[in-house]
């Protein structure tokens, strides 16, 4: 999970909180109020400006949480359709790497040969998606970002 999805939640269990606390603080502000008329007949209370505040508090991190869990989107790299599934994993891979990885991390971790690594990331480069450059006695493999391609 990562760290926005799990602020997400922690958000909605205090937005939850919070609703709790507002009815509960509404509820206290209407009896006070009641409590108050009697005793001071004619005089204004504004009640209802601490649960509004606690209220609009309440909304305002219901939103950030659904923002935070349900609707924000992933932004992934712009890649070409047509990918293969393994060429798919290496992009994804590239992608929770920061962007580029050794060509030996790749096939160690997506459990490829060398050869089969060689040859993907030779078709991800001939297609613009993905840059390579010598790095010691391997390559050092970039994803293209969305302005180059």
């Amino acid at each position: 999970m990562d760290s926005g999805r799990l602020l997400g939640w922690i958000l909605i269990i205090l937005s939850v909180f919070l609703a709790v606390l507002t009815v509960a603080v509404w509820n206290l502000a209407w009896q006070h109020r009641a409590m108050m008329m009697r005793m001071m007949p004619g005089v204004p209370i504004q009640w209802w400006i601490g649960p509004t505040i606690v209220l609009t508090i309440t909304i305002m991190t219901i939103t950030l949480a659904l923002y935070l869990t349900v609707f924000r989107e992933r932004q992934h790299h712009h890649h070409p359709i047509g990918l293969t599934t393994e060429e798919q994993q290496i992009v994804d891979f590239l992608e929770r790497q920061g962007g580029k990885a050794l060509q030996k991390e790749i096939a160690r971790e997506l459990n490829l040969s060398r050869l089969k690594t060689h040859r993907l990331v030779s078709s991800l480069r001939r297609r613009g998606v993905v840059e390579v450059e010598r790095w010691g006695n391997t390559n050092l493999v970039k994803l293209v970002s969305k302005a180059e391609q």
